[in-house]
């Protein structure tokens, strides 16, 4: 039988710090596409490269030494990782806000990351559910389906960017499930650098040709956003 320990209080305080790192990004995406003064910065394609970039390229130190603790079977789990996990979601998050839909709505519908990861578990790997875990799965879903029939100012439904975001939080389930149940024995500073490094080959491209220079030669908010 598995001895699983109860979290401490250090496991909470980093969930919690996660929280609110991980909230925090919303607000900060918007900043990058209109910038502190309330102008147009840049586009939702360049604020999603340069976030995966610039991750990749920080993450860069960490992730050069794991490379040989690395099996041949995990890189397409971990390429799953850094596409569902990090690429694909951060252009979806950026196209939504950018089409007016508030941050603060997306970081509520990205709470619905736990539950689509808990119906991927059990659909696909046969994850045992709980009572309270369908609670908990009903409630987030109602709540999903309130906040996806908001309106915005104009009084125009922000159906398809609150499905970007839902889109968005049902990729991170599937990076979440392909952690646990795929590659349980890499570290986590292993598969986080080396996921995001990955995918950051793809984002510098993609960056060289979108005329990121114009931006910063025409604002001076760009080196803030």
């Amino acid at each position: 039988m598995e001895n699983n320990p109860s979290p401490g209080v250090r496991q909470y305080s980093v969930f919690l710090l996660l929280g609110f790192i991980w909230g925090s990004s919303f607000i900060l995406m918007k900043f990058g596409l209109v910038g502190l003064s309330g102008n147009p910065l840049f586009n939702a394609y360049q604020v999603a490269g340069l976030r995966i970039f610039i991750a990749g390229l920080v993450l860069l130190p960490f992730s050069i030494p794991q490379l040989k603790s690395i099996r041949k079977q995990s890189w397409i789990w971990l390429l799953g990782v850094g596409l569902f996990g990090n690429f694909i979601p951060a252009f979806l998050f950026a196209n939504a806000i950018q089409s007016q839909l508030a941050s603060s709505i997306a970081g509520i519908l990205n709470s619905l990351t736990p539950l689509f990861a808990l119906i991927l578990g059990f659909l696909a790997f046969s994850q045992k559910v709980t009572t309270r875990q369908v609670i908990g799965l009903t409630i987030g879903l109602l709540g999903c389906i309130g906040l996806i029939s908001l309106k915005n100012g104009s009084g125009t439904f922000l159906i398809w960017p609150a499905i970007q975001v839902v889109i968005a939080a049902m990729c991170y389930a599937v990076s979440l499930n392909i952690i646990k149940h795929k590659l349980p024995n890499l570290k986590s500073v292993a598969i986080a650098s080396v996921a995001l490094g990955m995918v950051a080959i793809p984002s510098g491209v993609f960056l060289c040709f979108a005329n990121l220079p114009a931006v910063f030669a025409a604002n001076d908010d760009a080196f803030l956003g």
